[in-house]
Order: structure tokens, then C-alpha cells, then sequence
């Protein structure tokens, strides 16, 4: 008996179509699971332990899928948006307390004091740090619990084909 491969089967052009549509879907789905699972990690609270674990079966999904890696870098992502966007915000803040007269947030930073500056600075380390101290207690409340978040995958300064979680990993 000879026996007919998928290979062989999308040769058929209906065939291949319907290969290119489920292929479509999945990816769509694989793209829905990992924002969703993103979207319970951004919820993570070191206080409330008990609700955490509502992250766990998401978790597992994708882990036991092999599907990780997309929740990773998404997830990455929307940290390196969050540390931009906080830094930009803090500076901000910064400058228009220092210069109450022009909105130029350029006049703002050229006019601090060298205490305004260490002052703006510490407030910018400390929201960071935050930011990142929590995500560092996302991806050990999930190795504690048998969940392994792989490595991502971020874009580099000039590829912006990953810029919103899409797109595929940079060469190095």
C-alpha cells in the first residue's frame, strides 16, 4: 500500500487553501491565548498570593503547547513599553516642576538644580525598579510552580518589525 503524506495532500489546491486557513487560525489563536495570558500577568500582585494562581492554567496551556516562547516576548515587550513610557513620563514630571514658566520640557532639564537632577534621577530608578522587581516575581511565582517563561525574543534598537509583539526573532 502507498501511503498519501500531507505534503503530497496540499498539492491539491483546495487542500492547500484549507492548510493555509487552519494555519491562519491557529496563529490567531496561539496570538489571543498569549495576550490573554500576558493580560493575567499584568494582574500579578506580591500581596495577593491567592489570586495569582488564576494565572497557573493559562500557563500551563502554553507551556504544554510549546507555545512559551509568543507569551514571552509579548510579555517583554510590554515591559520595554512600560520602562519608555515611564521614563518619558518621569522626566516630564521632572522638567515642569523645574520650570514653571515655559512648557519646553528641554528649558525644564536644562534649568535643574544638580539636586533637582539626583532627585529626578532617584524617582526614575525607583519607579523602574518597580516595574522590573515585579516582573522578576512573575517569572519566579511561575518556575515555582512548574512553568518556565523562555528567554524572549526583543527587538533590537533598529528592528521595529516586532514593535507590537508580532514578527519573528531577531538575528544576531
Amino acid at each position: 500500500k502507498k501511503i498519501i503524506s500531507a505534503h503530497s495532500l496540499s498539492k491539491i489546491s483546495s487542500l492547500s487553501e484549507t492548510t493555509a486557513a487552519v494555519l491562519d487560525y491557529e496563529r490567531m489563536a496561539v496570538n489571543r491565548l498569549s495576550r490573554k495570558f500576558v493580560d493575567s500577568l499584568l494582574t500579578y500582585s506580591v500581596t495577593n498570593v491567592e489570586g495569582n494562581f488564576d494565572i497557573l492554567p493559562g500557563a500551563k496551556v502554553l507551556d504544554d503547547a510549546g507555545l512559551m516562547q509568543e507569551a514571552s516576548d509579548i510579555y517583554a515587550t510590554h515591559l520595554v513599553e512600560t520602562v519608555k513610557l515611564t521614563v518619558k513620563a518621569t522626566v516630564t514630571e521632572c522638567a515642569k516642576d523645574a520650570n514653571d514658566k515655559s512648557g519646553s520640557i528641554t528649558a525644564g532639564l536644562e534649568g535643574m538644580e544638580f539636586e533637582q537632577f539626583l532627585e529626578c534621577l532617584e524617582m526614575l530608578f525607583e519607579q523602574v525598579l518597580s516595574g522590573l522587581s515585579l516582573a522578576s516575581n512573575v517569572y519566579t511565582f511561575l518556575s515555582t510552580n512548574g512553568v518556565e517563561m523562555p528567554k524572549p525574543n526583543l527587538p533590537t534598537a533598529g528592528d521595529k518589525s516586532r514593535a507590537n509583539g508580532g514578527g519573528g526573532a531577531p538575528t544576531s
